[in-house]
């Protein structure tokens, strides 16, 4: 079984790729990372999946704590103020082991990156 069309949009654009990296007619396409996501083992793919629901977990977590951010201590509850960096670092972690699991990589997002490739 093969991975979802969604499933490599959401890896190739976890690890910071556009999105028509995948799409044979743009300038984006990038035939190392269709052939890298299309020729996996079934042992891979559910490696993949498995990485994939914990990067959404991740998400998760992250969504409720960014709602509590701005509260140190409630009555008797104090929040870890560290928490959301935590997190994020947890979430990197997961998507950087995510590319070498697949042998694709990790573009920073925010910088300038000029890839070509034939």
């Amino acid at each position: 079984m093969a991975l979802s069309d969604s499933k490599k949009m959401k890896i190739v654009t976890l690890l910071g790729h556009p999105a028509k990296t995948l799409i044979s007619t743009s300038t984006h396409y990038n035939s190392l990372i269709v052939d890298r996501l299309t020729n996996l083992s079934a042992e891979a793919e559910s490696l993949v999946s498995s990485y994939l629901r914990d990067i959404a977990a991740s998400d998760e977590k992250l969504d409720k704590s960014i709602k509590r951010a701005g509260f140190k201590r409630i009555s008797d509850i104090e929040f870890n103020t560290g928490e959301l960096s935590l997190l994020r670092s947890e979430r990197k972690k997961l998507i950087k082991e995510l590319g070498e699991l697949l042998d694709i990589a990790y573009v920073r997002k925010g910088g300038v990156n000029v890839g070509v490739v034939v």
